[in-house]
């Protein structure tokens, strides 16, 4: 009798144990997700404070949701080599001052993104700047990344119907309107603008590497 009641009592005592062990698994993914968040916005964002999207899409591990934009976070060894064959060729000293305001933090084929912060300690009210590398062509792309991609894509109707559906999965604002868009945009600071005035204070780089603007809708 005494051998059966240490077989139940151990059987008992492994059921007491599963609630904490799925805890331990918890706490240490929960962890994991921290530690990956503070290394991205260190590493990407120059460790300013994750934007919300950033962070539901960062968090919730849902980047898969915008492999369709063939978009994916950080940036390869060839984005980092185009940014700076930028900002160190003949007339870059004000590329690469304006790179120094800019949180890259994403690329498509086609390009990379950024958060353009002008050298603020946060990325509030900043918007997302496009960086195209055949030109260079880089615009402000919109106040999101969502936003951005569609205006990249040059709001493609089913583009924007894929991204209302990826935004209302994770819970986070649609992408506005083109109209709506510039609208906000035109309240932000601009990278255009930004670069006039550095090439001002860089002479000798004015008539290098024109910035090329992309046609607002």
């Amino acid at each position: 009798m005494a051998a059966k009641k240490t077989a139940v009592g151990t059987k008992r005592a492994s059921k007491a144990k599963a609630p904490t062990t799925a805890g331990a698994r918890a706490a240490k993914k929960q962890a994991a997700l921290a530690q990956k968040l503070e290394d991205f916005r260190v590493k990407y964002l120059g460790g300013r404070p994750l934007t919300n999207e950033l962070r539901v899409l960062l968090s919730r591990e849902l980047d898969a949701s915008l492999d369709a934009y063939d978009f994916s976070f950080g940036l390869e060894a060839g984005d980092v080599a185009l940014l700076a064959n930028t900002a160190t060729a003949p007339g870059g000293a004000a590329w690469s001052a304006l790179f120094d305001e800019i949180a890259w933090f994403g690329r498509i084929q086609a390009g990379s993104f950024g958060y353009f912060h002008g050298g603020a300690d946060t990325l509030e009210g900043a918007p997302v700047v496009f960086f195209g590398y055949g030109g260079p062509l880089l615009i402000a792309a919109g106040p999101t990344l969502l936003d951005a991609l569609l205006r990249v894509d040059d709001d493609d109707d089913d583009i924007r119907e894929s991204l209302i559906t990826v935004s209302e999965t994770l819970g986070l604002p649609p992408p506005l309107s083109a109209d709506d868009r510039d609208a906000e945009l035109e309240r932000a600071p601009s990278p255009e603008a930004r670069l006039a005035a550095l090439r001002k204070s860089h002479p000798a780089n004015t008539a290098a590497r024109p910035l090329r603007t992309a046609a607002r809708r």
